[in-house]
């Protein structure tokens, strides 16, 4: 299905154990006011970018991406977001460091589709919790309506095929994962275009 339709459901991606591992920490990460401040994307999310359990687990699931995909990927980074009713996120394309995305629904009081725009139509992809959606964010726009419900928790993993025109963006410019962002001479151009270029603006 992901190489015709550009995504894919990912039944049993995490864990019960894991998912409720990863809800907790974001919980307390917003407890202790230690997530970042939410982002233009999805404003009133709290939000998490390189965490470093969502790096390990970037890590561990390379291989079932590869398995899924069949062709060979490096990690890129990750993203976390921890919604509150009322929270939508803008219909979008994504950015080359996100090439193939991996966003997993982690824990809320109701599910929270996800829409892509596909040669079919426009496609809402409805998650449990541990279940994943894998799609090409540089080809599908996606987005998702208002959530009318409490609390809603949200990962996403990012990769960029070893083999492609967007390998350079391996580790999202970083030198591995786990490290911090730099902001070296070609990223600062790159958010210059996001700021000059509606285009570049709409993408993660």
């Amino acid at each position: 299905m992901f190489a015709t339709k550009n995504y894919q459901i990912i039944q049993s991606f995490l864990s019960p154990e894991m998912c409720q591992l990863v809800f907790d920490y974001i919980s307390l990460r917003r407890e202790t006011k230690t997530m970042l401040e939410p982002d233009d994307r999805v404003p009133g999310a709290g939000r998490l970018n390189g965490d470093m359990l969502l790096e390990t687990i970037l890590k561990q699931k390379q291989s079932t991406i590869e398995t899924l995909i069949g062709a060979p990927v490096w990690p890129s980074y990750t993203y976390a977001r921890m919604h509150s009713c009322g929270a939508s996120m803008v219909r979008h394309i994504d950015r080359p460091a996100s090439e193939i995305g991996v966003t997993v629904a982690i824990g809320g009081d109701r599910k929270w589709p996800i829409w892509f725009s596909t040669a079919d139509g426009d496609v809402p992809v409805e998650l449990e919790s541990g279940e994943a959606v894998m799609y090409r964010g540089c080809i599908l726009p996606h987005w998702r309506e208002r959530y009318a419900g409490r609390i809603q928790v949200q990962c996403m993993f990012f990769y960029v095929e070893k083999n492609g025109p967007n390998a350079v963006w391996k580790f999202n410019g970083r030198k591995g994962v786990g490290f911090p962002q730099p902001v070296s001479v070609g990223m600062s151009v790159y958010q210059t275009l996001k700021r000059l270029n509606p285009f570049h603006a709409s993408q993660k």
